[in-house]
């Protein structure tokens, strides 16, 4: 097994028992699912009818529906920008199994890459949970098509993974300009 398998087997192993061992939360999970999937079928149909009418907008409706798509893409890079800051900073270096992940014999890479999957998903799944019924009304309504979807599948953990890059380096620097003396 990999060094970044093993750093992140507390994280899946959490996640497993959480699901399997909470015997008495099963009616509360199902209720959150069903709202989940309420929330994701409103949005849909929410976006799909506002892509529709800006489809009857002659000459225009194309380049609100581009607009539009502008500004949800920017507000969700906005949003994972703040939330990798805050994220990164609290797995890099105020976790509590630090002293006890750099005392084994795990290179800094595996460390490293370790903690950038833990950081993007941590701060990443509600972006990718608002986005897919998003992107599936503009595929509905501009008839996309599967190649579209595949698109989406191939661009957007891309689109995730940039700003927990950029979250972590300018926790990383900031922390290394605080923690330098000025002389």
């Amino acid at each position: 097994m990999s060094s970044v398998a093993i750093l992140l087997s507390p994280l899946w192993l959490g996640w497993k028992n959480s699901l399997t061992r909470g015997v008495g939360s099963w009616p509360r999970r199902l209720l959150i699912v069903g709202l989940a999937v309420g929330f994701w079928i409103g949005t849909y149909l929410v976006i799909r009818r506002v892509l529709r009418y800006f489809e009857a907008v002659y000459e225009l409706g194309p380049a609100l529906a581009y607009q539009l798509l502008l500004i949800i893409l920017l507000t969700f890079l906005s949003m994972l920008l703040f939330s990798n800051l805050v994220a990164a900073l609290s797995t890099y270096f105020l976790a509590r199994d630090l002293d006890l992940v750099h005392a084994t014999p795990v290179s800094p890479d595996a460390f490293f890459f370790a903690r950038l999957i833990h950081t993007t998903v941590n701060s990443s799944w509600m972006v990718l949970f608002f986005s897919i019924p998003i992107f599936a009304a503009y595929g509905a309504v501009f008839g996309g098509g599967w190649i579209l979807y595949l698109w989406v599948a191939l661009i957007l953990p891309l689109f995730l993974l940039i700003p927990a890059a950029i979250g972590i380096l300018t926790t990383g620097v900031y922390s290394a300009v605080n923690a330098l003396p000025a002389a």
